[in-house]
């Protein structure tokens, strides 16, 4: 298929997307509760019936002068790469390292496209610097995906894509995304057809975004993080909120839930907080608007580091007496306050000993595995780290 990138979007400061959904909550969605029962978090985007994960290998090509003005990818040579991972580290381009510099002259929203850095200024060196084969350059992802159910609702989600991204589905212009850290969701429900479909993504290196994220940190491109194709019926749990505040220092605290159901006529929606076996709060309402809300009070176990006490909330769409969806998450009541200069968290007072933490990996760079995460996570905590600055962007 041929498609045509966009060749003006990634230099335009007052775009940041195009077509992208509104920002949501992370959950994922089962299409029931037995399924999703006794799952840890990791365990739920792994066996959720409602998640197809593009991870994995993409064909790929590389341009490192700068994008293409036509992408023929019936003509176009592929090799293969793993998703998600970081080109630098895949051998397709050397790493660059920088504290709060630019790879490219300081004059904003400039962005070079395809002519080399050259000398320049870098918004800090009083002398010209040479970059004399640095170029923005690009990078075309392709996934060939099956589809077999058109009835279905389809969100294509990128959780990490750096610089910048266009997306095609079947030679369509499907959506635009910049900010690297930050989820880019698109319904690409329209595109899709019956039997193998084309996922095109071409990824730049820099992009207006990129002076903002001029991280003390090795420059990585590509797609970093989780690629999931949610599969939906055409009625469902689009986002959430669960908003507590405390009303004494005993524990007592008043949530207000409220839930967005995209196609909602027809629906019920149930809300269910437990501890354990026991139920604290359950409602069921009909729908009849897009956003459903439910408050209550009550008194609750706090939240602490001794003790991080977690109660479940069951979120379920309901049609004609039938579970259609249902979502799970662990929340939890905390307190956080300051007084005379002491920092407390549920009344108990709390000295931080924090660190700032890049997402960095010898293999992955800025793609970060769970196993990882969870190494690093007892890394800290072996040496009594009680706080984490994520560096300026969502973890």
């Amino acid at each position: 298929m041929v498609c045509y990138p966009k060749k003006s979007y990634y230099k335009k400061i007052k775009v940041l997307e195009q077509k992208r959904l509104p920002a949501r909550s992370y959950f994922i969605p089962f299409s029931n509760r037995l399924k999703l029962e006794n799952l840890s978090p990791i365990e739920m985007v792994q066996k959720s019936d409602r998640i197809i994960s593009l991870n994995g290998k993409w064909d790929f090509a590389f341009f490192p002068k700068g994008a293409p003005h036509k992408i023929d990818t019936d003509r176009q040579k592929f090799t293969v790469i793993d998703v998600p991972s970081c080109w630098q580290l895949r051998g397709f381009e050397p790493p660059v390292y920088l504290k709060d510099r630019y790879e490219f002259n300081c004059k904003p929203p400039h962005v070079p496209a395809r002519q080399p850095v050259g000398l320049y200024n870098d918004g800090a060196s009083k002398r010209p610097l040479k970059a004399f084969n640095a170029y923005n350059s690009a990078a075309v992802y392709r996934k060939i995906i099956e589809i077999k159910d058109l009835s279905k609702a389809y969100i294509l989600s990128f959780f990490g894509v750096s610089a910048c991204f266009d997306l095609y589905v079947n030679g369509n212009f499907a959506g635009y995304s910049q900010g690297s850290h930050n989820t880019a969701e698109f319904d690409v429900s329209a595109f899709f057809k019956s039997g193998n479909n084309e996922i095109i993504v071409l990824v730049r290196k820099w992009c207006v975004s990129s002076y903002l994220e001029s991280h003390n940190s090795f420059r990585m491109s590509g797609i970093f993080r989780d690629v999931f194709l949610q599969k939906n019926n055409k009625s469902f749990l689009y986002d959430f909120d669960f908003i507590t505040k405390p009303l004494d220092s005993a524990g007592s605290y008043s949530v207000l839930l409220s839930a967005d159901v995209m196609n909602f006529e027809g629906h019920s929606l149930k809300i269910s907080l437990e501890d354990g076996h026991q139920q604290i709060f359950q409602k069921i309402a009909p729908l009849t608007q897009l956003r459903a809300e439910f408050s209550f009070e009550g008194a609750f176990k706090e939240y602490n580091a001794e003790a991080p006490y977690l109660y479940k909330l069951y979120i379920s769409l309901i049609k004609d007496n039938t579970v259609t969806e249902c979502v799970c998450k662990r929340v939890g009541f905390k307190r956080a306050e300051t007084s005379g200069g002491v920092f407390s968290l549920c009344g108990r007072p709390i000295k931080i000993k924090g660190i700032n933490y890049q997402d960095t990996h010898m293999k992955g760079g800025a793609y970060i595995s769970y196993e990882d995460m969870l190494g690093d996570i007892r890394l800290m905590k072996s040496h009594n780290i009680n706080a984490v600055r994520t560096a300026g962007y969502p973890p």
